[in-house]
């Protein structure tokens, strides 16, 4: 039975030495093949697209980002993909990695371990037909595994899924506060929209803090 840790698979996130060097090489190799002016003109493409359509809410603009940064993503990976998919995947994935992570640093039942197990195990099976749609990451798999050579227990499956958890994770954790949310749109250029979308964010981070306030002035005098 593998350890929380070990949960997900094998990557660069939990090895080291040797090991990891050969796991980094197999993205930074694509990733660095790219010109920063292409990587930035694939940015601001993407994003543009992606609010062409986009609402002013906060849930429309979290959402609109977070394809946009899966996009993104995929690109530097010389990868055109349809994320839709991914997203709903990711968001599935986010809460159990969370639980994942508590029970690495607190000790969980055997039945506790044994639901993370499966669930990982259905996690994996969901990305797997994810990536299955795609003929150009099935190519990548195929990249991947040549790349690694005699890699002990190497899956490209779980090499890219935590690749793409990890590399969405700070876009999602940033999005969690919502008066961040309108800096990280460059592309954006209707003016009366930006507008819009920051007196919103605004409002409701202050709705936030001072119900936090609150909760704090009341755990003082308890």
């Amino acid at each position: 039975m593998h350890g929380p840790d070990r949960t997900l698979g094998n990557s660069r996130f939990n090895t080291n030495g040797a090991e990891w060097e050969t796991r980094r090489d197999l993205t930074k190799g694509s990733i660095n093949s790219r010109s920063s002016a292409k990587r930035s003109e694939d940015l601001r493409d993407i994003q543009t697209l992606r609010f062409t359509a986009c609402d002013t809410t906060p849930e429309a603009v979290q959402r609109a980002l977070m394809l946009a940064s899966s996009e993104i993503f995929f690109a530097a990976l010389n990868c055109e993909v349809a994320v839709d998919g991914l997203h709903r995947l990711f968001e599935h994935a986010r809460h159990y990695v969370k639980r994942l992570q508590y029970c690495s640093w607190n000790p969980c039942s055997a039945s506790d371990s044994r639901a993370l197990i499966e669930e990982a195990d259905q996690l994996a099976c969901e990305f797997e037909a994810e990536v299955q749609k795609s003929s150009e990451l099935g190519a990548l798999m195929v990249t991947f595994r040549e790349r690694a050579g005699a890699l002990h227990d190497f899956n490209p499956l779980d090499e890219l899924m935590m690749n793409f958890f990890a590399g969405l994770e700070t876009t999602a954790a940033t999005l969690d506060l919502p008066s961040t949310a309108w800096v990280s749109i460059p592309g954006l250029s209707n003016a009366c929209t930006t507008r819009s979308m920051r007196a919103e964010a605004s409002l409701t981070s202050i709705a936030s803090f001072r119900k936090r306030c609150a909760i704090f002035r009341r755990s003082r005098s308890s």
